[in-house]
């Protein structure tokens, strides 16, 4: 990572591409542009991550609810002090943020209470929180190999308290291979035939890696295996990495701005020691997918004095006026020096 204020190495990084590192911005729980009013019918289908809550009704495209699954209790000062239960992004709030908590540990369900509080306010962002009993079935994903007591007390709340005529429970990477692997040739119209009924499902996710073996069109849930791995480990291994190698930036390399790094810069590679010799002795190979970061200002942190950032925050004082939230000035580029020889990935 080369910061390059200006000269020559300044107008080289400039042909290359550029990606702010920046804060995620606010979202809201719901898609204004989704249709909230379901025919008669229409299934409520739930997709439950450890990450992200996908919601909306089965005749939709897609989900109409898209929302981290994260819940706080806190007073509402617009409602007389009542407690009140914020869901989603609503629950990132500054004023009520402090006592956010996710109903997941890894990326099983553990707490009953938070998660009923979760399903609690995904039925209000959809609409049905009016009706006396929810007379539509409900399509839920699942880990794996998911606790009796865990899908006991999600049955419990969506029968008993949501008086739901019927209720689908299904893992979500086998939902997928359904339909992507669907054969549409099929006469019996039966979901149970595939266009391969052999199949090895890698089914990654933001907590854990799933390895599903699928034989003649069945799943074989005792030679499944879990591994460990996910984009929250990626996110927290790229995060150090950063921060070790140029602790001057340290301050500005979040989590939350390195997990919108690594999903709009990194890439799966179909042959990883392939990629990484070609990025070794091809040299227009690197430039083409290098890429230069521009940080945003350092200014007010407890860094030590830098002569490079220090001249930097001189130069970029009269931008930081416009624009107080980036410093288009300071730039980094993934690369640790221009010396090929010996390179180190």
């Amino acid at each position: 990572m080369v910061v390059e204020p200006n000269g020559t190495r300044a107008d080289e990084a400039k042909k290359k591409r550029r990606v702010v590192l920046r804060d995620p911005e606010p979202l809201l729980n719901s898609d204004p542009s989704k249709n909230l009013n379901p025919t008669d019918g229409d299934a409520v289908v739930i997709d439950i991550g450890s990450s992200e809550l996908r919601a909306g009704f089965s005749s939709a495209d897609g989900p109409t609810l898209r929302y981290p699954p994260l819940v706080s209790r806190a007073r509402d000062p617009g409602e007389d002090g009542r407690r009140k239960n914020f869901v989603g992004y609503e629950a990132l709030h500054t004023s009520v943020r402090s006592g956010v908590r996710s109903p997941f540990e890894a990326n099983v369900p553990f707490n009953a209470t938070l998660l009923e509080r979760l399903l609690d306010g995904t039925i209000v962002a959809l609409g049905l929180a009016n009706e006396k009993k929810i007379d539509r079935p409900f399509v839920l994903t699942e880990p794996p190999c998911q606790m009796n007591n865990s899908r006991a007390f999600i049955m419990e709340v969506l029968f008993e308290g949501y008086q739901a005529p019927s209720v689908c429970l299904g893992v979500d990477g086998l939902f997928s291979y359904m339909y992507n692997m669907y054969s549409s040739t099929n006469s019996t119209n039966s979901l149970s035939q595939f266009k391969d009924r052999n199949a090895l499902i890698v089914s990654s996710s933001f907590r854990a890696t799933h390895v599903l073996p699928l034989v003649n069109g069945r799943f074989h849930a005792a030679c499944a295996k879990r591994i460990n791995v996910g984009g929250d480990h990626a996110t927290e291994a790229l995060a150090r990495r950063l921060r070790l190698l140029y602790p001057i930036f340290a301050p500005a390399l979040s989590y939350d701005r390195v997990n919108l790094l690594r999903e709009e810069i990194c890439y799966f590679s179909s042959d990883y020691e392939e990629e990484v010799n070609r990025l070794q002795r091809d040299a227009d190979y690197f430039d083409q997918v290098e890429t230069a970061i521009e940080i945003p200002s350092l200014e007010g942190t407890k860094t030590g004095p830098s002569p490079e950032v220090s001249c930097l925050r001189i130069c970029s004082r009269g931008q930081r006026e416009r624009r107080p939230e980036l410093v288009k000035t300071p730039t980094v580029c993934l690369s640790s020096d221009r010396n090929w020889k010996g390179r180190e990935i």
